[in-house]
């Protein structure tokens, strides 16, 4: 996704434009090791992106443009999943890897056919049930509330700025709070959990 913030709440102001979505926050946190996987447009944000993750796995759409997420100064979301949409197993195959995290806004199969020890979905506000292959699963309160998470080898639920906790083996372990704020924290800290297991 290219991502958009809008920091100002006039005509004029600050406006931040960079490569992002969840792939790409969680990599960035999980550090140089990580790489992403995924589906651009055959347009100039597709190549903006390309340019800055070096060494990613981007799919060209010949057709559907590079997946968009503008952020006003208020709060206000909006997004175009463009290419992402369209992103296939043969996109995301063959893979080999000790960790996977994916998307809960994907509707690929990948955590089925991929061969890593830790295979982990980020939940999102639409997501019906964890996908299989999963055996980490990271969300957020309301989330975890709304999904059946039992069986699942680890379980990380965030509670915004109070941290997380862990729930593994049946145990609980909190996570105090990491520093991230706004979009993408939770993805942040997806992956620098996923790269401590390694």
């Amino acid at each position: 996704m290219l991502d958009v913030f809008v920091a100002a709440s006039r005509r004029h102001g600050p406006i931040r434009v960079q490569p992002g979505g969840t792939p790409v926050n969680a990599a960035r946190a999980a550090g140089g090791a990580a790489f992403v996987v995924g589906r651009i447009g055959d347009d100039a944000a597709g190549a903006a992106i390309r340019a800055h993750l070096a060494g990613a796995r981007l799919a060209v759409d010949p057709d559907l443009p590079t997946g968009t997420y503008v952020e006003l100064a208020d709060g206000t979301a909006y997004a175009d999943r463009g290419a992402n949409a369209a992103l296939a197993l043969e996109d995301v195959l063959p893979l080999r890897a000790d960790a996977v995290l994916l998307s809960g806004y994907v509707d690929v199969p990948a955590l089925e056919h991929v061969d890593a020890r830790w295979r982990a979905i980020v939940a999102t506000p639409f997501m019906q049930s964890v996908p299989r292959g999963a055996n980490v699963v990271f969300a957020n309160d309301e989330e975890a509330g709304r999904l059946d998470l039992a069986g699942y080898e680890i379980v990380v639920v965030t509670h915004g700025a109070a941290g997380a906790e862990v729930r593994r083996n049946g145990a609980v372990t909190r996570l105090p709070p990491s520093g991230d704020t706004g979009t993408g924290a939770g993805d942040a800290l997806a992956g620098r959990f996923l790269a401590s297991l390694l």
